[in-house]
């Protein structure tokens, strides 16, 4: 094994409603998605492992992202209580939504979204720094505690050039 790459979603905690507007009667759930790529062995970084592998991924996420969110929605609902036909099971659509019981024919779509793509990078790794920014990640604050920067990266990557192509010939 050369390494690995991860996608962690994770709620959203900052405020995404609008003051002046009513709440949606299902607000979507809002998650981040940390990008984590790790090349183990030194003699194996630099060689281009690391950017094969996160062009892959993105466009991996970007072809599948419906599906991801289907997969996260599961565990977004309580599970339905013992013997308790007032607590059924709930249950998720393709379209990354969640739905909740109670509702007419049992379902409430509430949709997964994601707020934006982030990597964590210990601050003096230079190489892995230009790699995120070369897939259009920012910097964003000062070096945490960890000693570690954020980078992030919002979604109208979706429509990347180097994006484009890349899937209907790789994936």
């Amino acid at each position: 094994m050369i390494g690995d790459i991860n996608l962690f979603l994770e709620p959203d905690l900052t405020e995404r409603m609008e003051p002046d507007l009513p709440s949606a009667p299902y607000p979507p759930h809002y998650v981040t998605g940390e990008v984590a790529i790790m090349i183990a062995s030194p003699s194996h970084r630099g060689r281009g492992y690391g950017r094969a592998a996160l062009e892959l991924f993105m466009a991996y996420i970007k072809t599948n992202i419906d599906d991801i969110f289907e997969e996260y929605a599961k565990d977004l609902t309580d599970p339905p209580t013992q013997g308790n036909p007032a607590n059924p099971p709930s249950q998720s659509n393709t379209q990354g939504s969640v739905h909740q019981p109670g509702e007419p024919n049992g379902v409430a779509p509430s949709p997964v979204e994601l707020s934006y793509f982030r990597a964590r990078i210990k601050h003096d790794n230079i190489a892995s720094i230009r790699l995120f920014e070369s897939f259009g990640f920012r910097r964003v604050g000062e070096v945490n505690y960890f000693r570690e920067v954020e980078l992030r990266r919002n979604l109208e990557w979706m429509g990347d050039r180097e994006m484009d192509g890349f899937e209907t010939a790789y994936v």
